[in-house]
C-alpha cells in the first residue's frame, strides 16, 4: 500500500485582497516591495479572449520580507518606479514568454529571469504547467479555474484575486524546487552569465544561506571571479552578509579559474 499524501489545497481563508488602483497606494507598495529580500515572483492576467490586446489587467507580485500585491494596471499606468527597485532582483516567472511583452508595455524590464516552466523542462518533468508542476514538486493542488477569465472585468471577483494571488506565492518556493532538481541532474553548476557571474555568486547577491550551502554541495567553485574580479566570498561581504563570507572562504577551491 502506497504511503504517498494526496496534495493539499491552499485554504479558502486566504487573505482577502483589494487590487492597488492609486498613485499612493502604488508608491507604498513599491517601498514595501524594494524593503523584502530574495527574488521577485510576478505574474500577469490579460483578457485576451475578450479584448483586442495583450495588456496586462491584473500584476501580481510576491516578495519574501514583503507579502503580496496585487495591482490594476490601467489604473495604475506606469511602473518606472518598481522597475527601478527591482531590475537588478532575479525575477520569477512561470512561461515568462507569455508575460514579458505586457509587462514591458508598463515598464517593467527584467534583466535576470528564473523561468518555472523551462526549469521544469529541463529538469525532465513530464507535463510542465504551472498546476501540475505545484503539485508534483510542492504537493499543493493549485486550481486554475479561472486561467481564461475575463480579467477586464471590473470589479474583479476576490476568488479570482486569490486565485491570481496563490501563482505568485508559491513561485519562489517552485523555483528553489527547480533548482534543486537540475542540481541533482548533473547540471553545470560553475555556467556563467554574460558578466561573468556564477548562481554561486547570485545566491550570495541575494544573502541565499540555503541556496549557497545547496550550490556548495554540488561542485560550486568559491574561487571564479566575474568580469569585475568579485569572487561570491567578496559579494557576500558587500552585502554584510558575514556568515555566508565565512562559509564561502573556508571552502577549498575547485580549480584555479
Amino acid at each position: 500500500m502506497s504511503n504517498a499524501q494526496p496534495p493539499s489545497t491552499p485554504s479558502r481563508d486566504h487573505a482577502v485582497f483589494t487590487p492597488i488602483d492609486t498613485r499612493q497606494g502604488y508608491l507604498d507598495a513599491v517601498a514595501a516591495i524594494a524593503a523584502g529580500n530574495g527574488p521577485i515572483a510576478i505574474d500577469a492576467e490579460r483578457a485576451s479572449g475578450f479584448r483586442y490586446s495583450q495588456r496586462a489587467y491584473l500584476i501580481q507580485i510576491f516578495r519574501r520580507g514583503a507579502g503580496t500585491f496585487l495591482f490594476d494596471p490601467p489604473a495604475v499606468g506606469a511602473f518606472d518606479e518598481l522597475n527601478a527597485v527591482i531590475d537588478d532582483t532575479e525575477w520569477v516567472l512561470h512561461a515568462a514568454s507569455q508575460d514579458l511583452a505586457c509587462l514591458r508595455e508598463v515598464g517593467l524590464q527584467p534583466k535576470k529571469i528564473f523561468d518555472t516552466e523551462l526549469g521544469a523542462r529541463l529538469a525532465g518533468l513530464p507535463r510542465v504547467g504551472l498546476g501540475t508542476v505545484v503539485e508534483s514538486l510542492l504537493g499543493i493542488h493549485l486550481a486554475k479555474e479561472h486561467s481564461a477569465a475575463d480579467w477586464s472585468t471590473r470589479p474583479l471577483p476576490s476568488s479570482w484575486l486569490i486565485y491570481a494571488a496563490l501563482d505568485v506565492e508559491l513561485l519562489v518556493d517552485l523555483r528553489d524546487a527547480i533548482a534543486a532538481l537540475l542540481l541533482t541532474a548533473g547540471c553545470d553548476v560553475n555556467l556563467r552569465n554574460k558578466a561573468g557571474q556564477t548562481a554561486l555568486m547570485m545566491a550570495a547577491l541575494f544573502n541565499r544561506s540555503k541556496q549557497i550551502e545547496m550550490l556548495l554541495d554540488a561542485g560550486a567553485d568559491p574561487a571564479i571571479a566575474d568580469a569585475s574580479g568579485r569572487t561570491a566570498a567578496s559579494v557576500a561581504q558587500a552585502q554584510g552578509n558575514e556568515a555566508a563570507v565565512e562559509r564561502l572562504s573556508n571552502r577549498p577551491a575547485i580549480s584555479a579559474k
